[in-house]
């Protein structure tokens, strides 16, 4: 009877272990904002409306430089139910071999509105790539990112296509950062101020410890 019962609490306590672990571990997230304004005559990126959480930074990259839809003329505006953007989405990811099993979890607003202007940097896209250039040298590295200041283009033209020089943000404090906008052969050069403030990600501990429990990985 001793060995029977020292089995079942033994079985109960790795099935506990296994349940908390599965709380532990976060789900893959896309999450959407409600209203983007994207840049017109570029092609919409899942970089200019959402974030990626809880995947490897390789991941994220891909996920967000997936292509959903095609350009906005300037002032052009687009609303999608978030039926229609999550399919979409679910579509792109179905296409990407490295992400493409993940279990991801979507927030979504009911609508998303897009809205198309010349000469605009997405904020949601200068955000992402601040934050992924920060997680590229600092993988377990919790970034929060404040004052994001974005500078205002008033050329005549429509830029081409904009950089911006990810390798010179900083791992923590204040940084700024120059972005290369190309219109036709000529080059301009403007620049992105704030500050990102980086906190490690701690342990989380299946269970409670005990006096005497060593702790590996």
């Amino acid at each position: 009877m001793k060995q029977l019962t020292v089995t079942v609490v033994s079985l109960m306590f790795v099935m506990t272990a296994v349940s908390m672990a599965e709380i532990h571990t976060p789900r893959p997230e896309i999450s959407v904002v409600p209203l983007a304004e994207v840049p017109s005559g570029q092609t919409i990126r899942l970089m200019d409306l959402a974030t990626v959480s809880f995947v490897s930074s390789g991941q994220a990259k891909q996920a967000l430089a997936m292509s959903l839809l095609p350009p906005l003329a300037d002032r052009e505006s687009k609303k999608i139910k978030n039926s229609e953007l999550i399919k979409l989405i679910r579509a792109k990811i179905s296409l990407v071999p490295d992400i493409s099993e993940e279990k991801w979890t979507y927030f979504i607003p009911e609508e998303v509105e897009i809205l198309a202007k010349k000469n605009i940097l997405s904020t949601q896209s200068v955000q992402n790539q601040l934050t992924m250039a920060i997680l590229n040298r600092c993988g377990d590295c919790k970034v929060n990112l404040h004052d994001i200041k974005i500078p205002q283009i008033r050329e005549a033209s429509a830029f081409e296509n904009c950089e911006i020089q990810t390798d010179q943000v900083k791992v923590g404090g204040s940084f700024l950062v120059p972005v290369q906008c190309r219109f036709g052969a000529e080059s301009k050069t403007y620049w992105i101020s704030g500050s990102s403030k980086i906190s490690k990600i701690g342990t989380v501990m299946n269970r409670q410890l005990l006096p005497g429990d060593r702790i590996s990985n």
